[in-house]
């Protein structure tokens, strides 16, 4: 059961990436469904330590403070998806899957870069190199 929850987010996650490539805005009603998803995952399976699902909550939280101070260099439909990660995988999975994620997204950034020539204002969608580490991290 708990393997299928993760092919669920797995392609919840991959359906929030080609939404988000496309129209650079993350639906509401998907973050719903991770975050139930996630709620389901965390009753029925229950795979966490507590201090691990603190810690992936923690992390999310701090995503959104960092959304708002930044006035959303990070979206909040980012840190939202990361919140729900987080308590759905826990911190430590989270924090390698950011890490992956960051690094893609950095690496794309500079050949998009050197392709296009330098733009301040250049804007990537981040969710479909969250799905790519979740891949990475979670299935690999």
């Amino acid at each position: 059961m708990c393997e299928i929850m993760k092919g669920i987010m797995g392609g919840a996650l991959l359906y929030m990436a080609v939404y988000d490539l496309r129209k650079k805005v993350i639906p509401l009603y998907m973050i719903l469904v991770i975050g139930i998803i996630t709620i389901l995952h965390t009753i029925l399976c229950r795979s966490l330590p507590l201090a691990q699902l603190l810690f992936g909550l923690g992390i999310g939280i701090f995503f959104l403070v960092f959304s708002k101070i930044t006035r959303e260099a990070v979206g909040y439909g980012d840190s939202l998806v990361l919140l729900c990660l987080g308590m759905f995988l826990g911190g430590s999975l989270l924090s390698k899957m950011i890490m992956v994620a960051t690094l893609g997204s950095s690496l794309f950034a500079i050949v998009v870069g050197i392709v296009k020539g330098w733009n301040r204002k250049l804007t990537l969608p981040f969710i479909p190199f969250v799905c790519a580490s979740y891949v990475g991290v979670v299935w690999i």
